[in-house]
């Protein structure tokens, strides 16, 4: 039969051609009457949707000014009153951030002392206090952003002016921060990458009318003001949409917004013909596809594209399955050489790279990347499991804290790269030590964890323990460093020293630090008595930083005698708390916490004031002048400002250098050597003598007697206590070596802690120049020192 010919052929060919031009005339017929409005209300969606990304974006801008303003107002180089290290942290700042392009810092004066870049230096010394961001920012104490101001070239930029605070909320400085606008590729990228198809564009004015951002970079900073969308956007402050004529004589579809915390107006706006275009575009489509879609070749493209896509919904399966994060299956795919068949191995080769990238992340995330132990995450979930085995068990679990004795000496004087190759032997050798179903971590510089399940017998976990102090104790050879190393340990158990993680991990960290005030190299279990210890030290130290300000601090005095002619040729001041409810607390409780929190540089400078001050009234009074003896820690000494400190204290107070002593420990003399030596003789040349209290149970080298300005050894109370009599006879050998080393090298010497007779009598005898102790008199308040110096003023004791 021939198809042409048959009449069911043709009937069923017409009946579908008239149903595909009555469909293609009904689409015609609406297409003309509703598509040009879907089309313009199409266009102005997106207008405004432009629009209300484009204050997003302004929004964004604002909020990272926002961040820098409290980055650098935070920044204490800021504030630090060099103009050199003003000049180097501005530098940074610029090189850190994408969007300043250059900066300058004034003064309160609004003379510039600081700049960035270099071509810029020049108006260092320069004053642009009467500048409008300049005298906002100073004048209300906050970050201005201005409006388009112009460069000495005429280039146009924002100017972000943050002021530097002092403690008063006064300004000292104006840190000023310029965004060019006509060459920003950041802004640019940022503003104009709105796509708004042919003749569209997004513009950005600010609250004058000046253009901060536009397709058209010439006209940055062009005033606009009379524009009607401008005008409306300012008067108004609102958002909106209209049309507008622009400078072209195009009438445009402009959507709007306002940026109310900047006060800037942001503009879409697409040629209103182009909302037109994509219907004209749809008519004429429509015309070519009536011309040649016929139903032979739907039936065509209904087979071939049956063919197509069962390949592509397995790529799209493929898609989804990696968004649900599953990268473990391949694609079930027969390998072929057409686009299909290379993307499908394209995908395999992307799954298997996200599986390795995937693993090494995992593996990044949860170890030491110096040491390759796992981190503190991997051992809080670790030593997880080890708990819910041990309830399961019935066994216990162990946590012991190491921490390395002076490693930062070594990481200071050898270098990081030293230290770090030590680090990673010490892993080894712990991990040498310990069985496979233990844990060792690195969770600090110089801190590790070793986590033991499955505890039975303490003794087996002190032994393991004691096997790692060992083999530690053994010295590391590295780069012909022969390094001698030790450790401090602290053990707690679960569940008798804590539940949970965290908790057992504070106790044995508790632990740890016991046993380094046990003279370290030892292991220390941890004690319910330490957690009431760590309370009660956290609530003294809350009430020492207010101890000050509340005047709870005393200065008691101990005379120190002349043993030749029992007179009181000076004293000692010391520190006394006498707290508002818990009553005198003994230093031996607070100084310690004053030097670990940095309190005792406070606290050491209203010793020193209080001390010259009432030594020089005692002088005003017409009492014998005394030299005053004050402790110095390590805190003060190591102060750069120590010496303009003291003298400070001596000028206001009156009193005469002379008459003030300055006391140190060995140990603060062997830190910083170079820097300490230069600080004592600055001292000894103001004519204050300088003190070594406590001789003798410290370093004791001999050499710094030499090389250290000292004019006085203060012999400490445990060689005075050994002086002991024995028949007719009293020995003190240690006592007598020190005192013929005093006097061989020219200084006077001071005995401290004399209780007893005998000792006084056998000091006389060995020659020592002065005692001080309670057989003559305990640390007395200053009251009662003045009265003592009253009654005795002319007897002897």
């Amino acid at each position: 039969m021939n198809l042409w010919k048959s009449s069911i052929f043709w009937r069923i060919y017409l009946l579908n051609l008239a149903i595909i031009c009555v469909l293609l005339t009904s689409m015609f017929a609406i297409s003309r009457v509703t598509l040009p409005d879907i089309s313009r209300g199409k266009f102005q969606e997106i207008t405004d949707t432009s629009a209300n990304r484009l204050k997003e974006q302004v929004g964004n801008v604002v909020d990272y000014l926002h961040e820098l303003t409290t980055y650098v107002q935070g920044d204490k180089e800021f504030a630090s009153h060099d103009p050199a290290v003003m000049q180097s942290e501005l530098v940074d700042l610029v090189k850190t951030s994408a969007l300043i392009d250059n900066a300058t810092i004034s003064d309160e004066d609004g003379i510039v002392i600081a700049s960035t870049p270099a071509d810029l230096s020049d108006t260092v010394g320069e004053y642009i206090g009467d500048r409008e961001y300049v005298v906002k920012a100073m004048g209300n104490s906050s970050a201005y952003l201005s409006d388009v101001n112009w460069t000495n070239t005429g280039r146009p930029v924002l100017v972000i002016s943050i002021p530097i605070l002092d403690e008063n909320e006064h300004p000292m400085y104006c840190i000023n921060l310029a965004l060019r606008l006509s060459d920003n590729k950041l802004l640019s990228n940022l503003f104009q990458k709105i796509d708004l198809g042919a003749g569209g564009y997004v513009y950005i004015f600010d609250r004058n009318g000046h253009l901060i951002s536009h397709p058209d970079h010439y006209r940055i900073g062009e005033d606009i003001s009379q524009n009607e969308v401008v005008q409306e956007v300012l008067k108004h402050q609102d958002a909106g949409y209209r049309k507008v004529t622009n400078t072209k004589g195009i009438l445009m579809d402009a959507s709007f917004a306002f940026v109310p915390e900047v006060g800037w107006g942001v503009v879409a706006q697409v040629p209103d013909a182009a909302s037109l275009d994509s219907f004209f575009s749809f008519r004429n489509t429509l015309q070519l596809l009536s011309l040649i879609v016929l139903v032979p070749l739907a039936l065509v493209t209904a087979l071939l594209a049956l063919q197509i896509i069962k390949p592509i919904r397995t790529l799209y399966d493929a898609v989804d399955q990696v968004a649900r994060g599953d990268y473990e299956s391949d694609l079930a795919l027969k390998a072929s050489k057409n686009e299909i068949g290379q993307l499908s191995k394209r995908f395999n080769e992307m799954f298997q790279t996200i599986r390795n990238a995937r693993e090494q992340i995992e593996y990044q995330a949860l170890h030491d990347p110096l040491t390759g132990l796992p981190n503190r995450t991997l051992l809080a979930d670790r030593i997880g499991q080890m708990i819910a085995h041990a309830d399961r068990s019935h066994t216990r679990v162990a946590v012991a804290f190491l921490n390395l004795d002076r490693f930062k000496a070594i990481n200071d004087s050898l270098g990081h790269s030293i230290g770090d190759r030590l680090l990673c032997e010490v892993a080894q050798r712990i991990n040498e030590y310990v069985s496979d179903s233990d844990t060792v971590s690195r969770i600090g510089g110089d801190e590790f964890l070793l986590a033991m399940p499955n505890v039975e017998h303490m003794q087996d976990v002190l032994s393991v323990v004691h096997e790692v102090l060992k083999s530690l104790n053994i010295p590391f050879l590295i780069d012909g460093h022969e390094l001698f190393l030790t450790a401090s340990i602290g053990i707690s158990f679960y569940p008798s020293d804590g539940l949970g993680v965290e908790e057992l991990i504070k106790n044995a960290d508790m632990a740890m630090h016991r046993a380094k005030e046990l003279g370290r190299n030892i292991c220390q279990l941890h004690t319910p008595a330490m957690n009431t210890e760590a309370e009660e030290r956290l609530v003294l130290e809350n009430h020492l930083r207010r101890a000050l300000e509340r005047e709870e601090f005393l200065v008691y005095y101990q005379p120190k005698i002349d043993l030749i002619s029992g007179h009181i040729v000076g004293m000692e001041a010391l520190l006394r708390w006498n707290h508002s409810i818990w009553g005198m607390i003994s230093p031996a409780k607070f100084i310690p916490i004053a030097e670990d929190t940095g309190l005792i540089g406070s606290i050491g400078e209203w010793v020193l004031r209080t001390a010259c001050a009432d030594t020089k009234r005692w002088q005003d009074l017409g009492l014998p002048p005394l030299r005053v003896a004050v402790n110095l820690s390590a805190h003060q000494v190591h102060q750069p400002n120590l010496v303009e400190t003291v003298e400070d204290i001596l000028e206001k107070t009156g009193l005469h250098p002379q008459y003030l002593e300055l006391e140190l420990t060995e140990s603060i003399l062997m830190q910083n050597t170079e820097n300490v030596i230069d600080t004592l003789h600055r001292l000894r040349e103001m004519d204050i003598a300088i003190a070594i209290d406590d001789f003798g149970i410290g370093y004791s080298s001999l050499s710094y007697l030499q090389r250290f300005p000292i004019s006085t050894l203060k012999i400490d109370q445990s060689f005075v206590s050994s002086i002991v009599r024995t028949g007719d006879r009293i020995d003190g050998v240690i006592a007598k070596v020190v005192l013929a080393l005093a006097h061989n090298l020219g200084l006077e010497s001071v005995a401290e802690g004399v209780e007893t007779p005998d000792q006084q009598a056998f000091l006389q005898e060995a020659g020592c120049d002065f005692a001080q102790g309670f057989l003559y008199s305990r640390p007395i308040p200053a009251q009662d020192f003045e009265y003592l110096l009253l009654k005795n003023e002319s007897a002897s004791v």
